[in-house]
């Protein structure tokens, strides 16, 4: 096994595979704060309301991923209104004895907002319903499948409080289907509501970079490519990492290391980077060069910038394309 690897470098130019496996890097970076969100102080995420309590779960953590995701977005920018702490929105709603079901009225919810010293409020109301029904199949000798779904519709607002009048609004409606259990599914549905709504608060650049990863038979090397077939990217990079440290002059090692890397986010970005620019010195090879030159560009979109990976085929549809396609806090 030792034997092997330390014979990796020598076999990079006989073996190494003449076509590699693609990955997809979604690079999102905000273009600017919108002159209307500059202009707040303070902003107010109310409860999500719900028609139905069994949804009260969901409306809960949709209520919590805008929080979040909103708090993170704001953290991008210098000068930014500030988010309201939810336990001050708590705090007052006990108070004042306001339900969540009293938030769907419009008065009352601005009333909250200027009781918690926002000038703005998100607020709105979800749905979520999970259906099974039977599809014949198109064999006769085959018996009918089950097809499972989860719908979760929403409407999220972001309104002024002393005028109600509306900022941003989005109507939702996203289905998806399932397996087994229904709870991962509805959660994913919650947050890609919350990237809808939240690309009109905040619109952002998304651009998509296609990686070829390299290959050769060294068995860290095809351990690695086997854990990013299957998007596990920390078990990639600890096996690409194992054949750079077997073997330190091993180009490919180097640069399906730094690519690994990427796909783990922005905070790996710089070690990305460095180890592609060692499968360049090691290797004369266009597709790390060009790998190089794609990170050389996200690197100088400078600080706030994101990194989504995501397994393919790169979306055609664009923007809103790519966010149904993008599982939340990646």
């Amino acid at each position: 096994m030792k034997a092997a690897l330390c014979l990796c470098g020598l076999m990079v130019v006989a073996l190494a595979a003449g076509c590699g496996q693609k990955v997809y890097l979604a690079v999102e970076r905000n273009v600017s704060l919108p002159d209307d969100i500059k202009a707040l102080k303070a902003i107010a995420v109310l409860p999500i309301c719900t028609d139905s309590t069994a949804d009260v779960r969901w409306s809960g953590a949709l209520t919590d991923q805008l929080q979040v995701w909103l708090l993170e977005r704001l953290g991008r920018f210098q000068s930014a209104p500030i988010l309201v702490d939810r336990s001050n929105i708590t705090r007052i709603m006990e108070e004042q004895k306001i339900s969540l079901s009293d938030l769907a009225d419009p008065a009352t919810a601005a009333k909250v907002g200027r009781l918690v010293g926002a000038d703005a409020i998100v607020n709105g109301k979800v749905s979520i319903s999970i259906s099974e029904r039977l599809v014949p199949s198109i064999r006769a000798n085959l018996a009918p499948t089950v097809q499972r779904t989860v719908t979760a519709i929403a409407t999220l607002s972001m309104s002024k409080v002393d005028t109600s009048a509306l900022m941003r609004t989005k109507f939702i409606n996203n289905t998806q289907s399932y397996v087994d259990a229904p709870e991962s599914t509805v959660s994913n549905a919650i947050s890609q509501c919350v990237q809808e709504f939240g690309e009109t608060v905040f619109p952002s650049s998304v651009t998509v970079h296609e990686f070829t990863m390299d290959s050769m038979d060294c068995p860290p090397v095809k351990e690695g490519l086997v854990f990013a077939k299957v998007g596990n990217w920390p078990a990639a990079v600890e096996r690409f990492d194992a054949a750079t440290k077997a073997d330190p002059n091993n180009p490919v090692a180097f640069y399906d290391l730094g690519v690994s890397r990427l796909m783990l986010g922005e905070a790996e970005l710089a070690a990305a980077q460095s180890c592609i620019d060692k499968a360049v010195s090691l290797k004369v090879d266009e597709n790390y060069a060009r790998g190089q030159q794609k990170v050389i560009e996200i690197v100088k979109m400078g600080p706030g910038v994101k990194l989504y990976p995501f397994a393919g085929p790169k979306p055609k549809s664009g923007v809103s394309g790519f966010f149904k396609k993008l599982p939340f806090g990646n």
